[in-house]
This record gives structure tokens, C-alpha cells and sequence, in this order.
């Protein structure tokens, strides 16, 4: 792989980038998402562990240089999701989420389910297409 300028008017661009990308994440941040204390030399050691290089801005904070093979990694969420892999997902404790909720169908969604299920009992086929929408609505759905 060799790279490539390419000139576009007054703009002149270099591809593939093969420089490392920077990142910033919060040390609360990496505790809280596996629910330990982590000391500073525990994350810049999994951070070297996943591929990464980090060094630390302040007490709080880590810079974290991402190299371009790792398209992977798009967000610090990432990289802190990489530290969690190496502490171990064993080690993690489980815990109760705060908010119980249960999930339930929409009415609409149960009764169309209940209505094909009885049409293919009928022995009738379905059938999906645009016959019946109308054209703002192939539009809205063709955009989303």
C-alpha cells in the first residue's frame, strides 16, 4: 500500500490516511462501565493490551491513539468497551438495572399479527407492496 495525493483544485488530499486518530476518555467513565477501581497503569496496560496507545492527561482523563487498521473503534464508548474485554467480562458483577420495565406489543402490531396468522390458515398468501400506500408514503419510506 503506498499513498496516493490527489488534487483536487486547490485541495490536496493524501489517501489512504494511515495517521492515528485521538480519542479522549474520562477514567470515571471506564470504572463506572465495569463497576471497579481501576488505577492508571491498569488501563494504559489494557489499552496497550487492545492494540491502543494512551498516556495520561490528567488525573482524570487519558488520551488514547487509535491506529487505522482498527476501523472498529468509532467512539470512546469503544475504546472503553475494549478495556472492559481485558479486565474481563467475568469480572464484572452483575447488576439489577434501576428502572424495571416490561415490554408489551402496540394493539395495532397484535392485531395484524392475529389477522395474518388467520389469513394463511384461510390459505391465502401474503403479499407486500405499494399497491395500496399512497405516493407521500413510498416517499417518507424511500427517504428513511
Amino acid at each position: 500500500m503506498e499513498p496516493v495525493e490527489i488534487i483536487d483544485g486547490e485541495n490536496r488530499n493524501v489517501t489512504p490516511d494511515v495517521s492515528d486518530k485521538p480519542f479522549v476518555i474520562k477514567h470515571k467513565d471506564a470504572e463506572k462501565m465495569v463497576d471497579a477501581k481501576l488505577s492508571s497503569e491498569q488501563i494504559l496496560r489494557y489499552l496497550k493490551r487492545s492494540g491502543l496507545s494512551g498516556e495520561i492527561l490528567d488525573e482524570s482523563t487519558y488520551r488514547v491513539w487509535v491506529p487505522f487498521w482498527r476501523a472498529d473503534i468509532l467512539h470512546s464508548c469503544d475504546i472503553i468497551e475494549d478495556i472492559s474485554i481485558c479486565y474481563g467480562y467475568n469480572n464484572i458483577r452483575p447488576k439489577l438495572p434501576k428502572a424495571l420495565t416490561w415490554g408489551a406489543k402496540v394493539h395495532l402490531n397484535k392485531f395484524s399479527d392475529f389477522l395474518r396468522q388467520e389469513m394463511a390458515q384461510a390459505q391465502y398468501n401474503e403479499m407486500l407492496n405499494f399497491t395500496l400506500c399512497s405516493i407521500a408514503d413510498i416517499t417518507t419510506l424511500l427517504l428513511n
